[in-house]
């Protein structure tokens, strides 16, 4: 009896893992640009041939890091939803923020995906966005790469 209990037990505390986090990452046009209207209010123009993105969902918190083609009218419509230029002064001190410590972070995040890049050492244009529309705590930022023509997104959210 009390190895089948320990197997039901090990078989719930399994459950509650996968029900308590998960992950997506769409690989159709058609999904990711869902998911890019979904982040931004609007789809991406043509001139966006590349896109990614992925999803990771855990208990209550969530982010979602994208990757798109840089497109100057795309970047400047984003950053009028609220977007802040960061300053050098923000990159430098990553303590003061959530969203600079996960853009400066020395080790990238576990649950990142391998085609996400931080910017590291080199001069970047960044901007943030502190909160949620929905009205949750959380942030986002974007960081072009200028020598690649690439825009590197990420949102983070919690309840």
């Amino acid at each position: 009896m009390n190895r089948r209990i320990r197997t039901i037990a090990g078989f719930a505390g399994l459950c509650l893992i996968v029900i308590w986090s998960c992950s997506s990452e769409p690989f159709t046009r058609r999904g990711l640009e869902n998911e890019f209207q979904v982040e931004y209010g609007f789809p991406p123009p043509p001139q966006i041939t590349s896109l990614r993105c992925k999803t990771v969902v855990v208990g209550d918190s969530w982010s979602k890091w994208m990757l798109f083609t840089y497109d100057k009218t795309t970047v400047d419509k984003i950053i009028s939803l609220g977007f802040t230029n960061a300053t050098a002064k923000d990159l430098k001190e990553p303590w003061s923020a959530l969203w600079s410590r996960d853009l400066t972070a020395s080790t990238p995040n576990p649950n990142a995906p391998k085609w996400f890049q931080l910017p590291g050492d080199r001069p970047v244009q960044v901007f943030y966005k502190l909160g949620h529309p929905n009205d949750y705590a959380g942030y986002r930022y974007i960081w072009i790469d200028d020598i690649k023509k690439i825009v590197y997104a990420k949102n983070a959210a919690w309840h």
